[in-house]
């Protein structure tokens, strides 16, 4: 029994572990949500902000390649906003855009923080550029919506 459920726990690590993977974890405040992505390089990675979340954190494990974040508004709520970020840590990403309108334009993070464009149709989304070789396991910046 204990050696069929050892089986069965590495065969989930390797599913996991194969592909990109994409998932959303909530802290205890419902208000600060935390978007946490990795892959491999080459594979077309995204992630989507909880429509319900206001503010929190886009971890992004063992950075390389790009990456697109969607963020979408909560129905019933002002359709135009926009996505801020700050406090860039423990990161190689070389460049992040504003890519909502399709097109890139980028977005510099220094010591203030900096906002995207207004939405379009509801959705912001933003492209994170990484290195062409993973440097560092984590990378991970602050957003919030205004």
């Amino acid at each position: 029994m204990a050696t069929m459920l050892v089986f069965l726990l590495a065969a989930v690590l390797v599913v996991v572990q194969c592909g990109s993977v994409i998932r959303k974890a909530s802290s205890p405040d419902p208000d600060h949500c935390h978007i946490i992505i990795w892959g491999k390089s080459g594979t077309p990675v995204e992630g989507r902000a909880d429509p319900s979340c206001h503010n929190g954190s886009i971890y992004w494990e063992y950075p390389q390649g790009e990456i697109k974040v969607h963020f979408t508004n909560m129905a019933g709520h002002s359709s135009s906003f926009s996505v801020c970020l700050s406090n860039a840590r423990q990161t190689d990403i070389v460049n992040i855009y504003d890519y909502t309108t399709g097109m890139r334009h980028i977005m510099n993070l220094g010591e203030s923080d900096v906002c995207s464009a207004t939405s379009q149709n509801g959705e912001v989304i933003l492209l994170f550029v990484g290195p062409t070789t993973v440097e560092h396991y984590l990378a991970f910046i602050d957003y919030y919506l205004k």
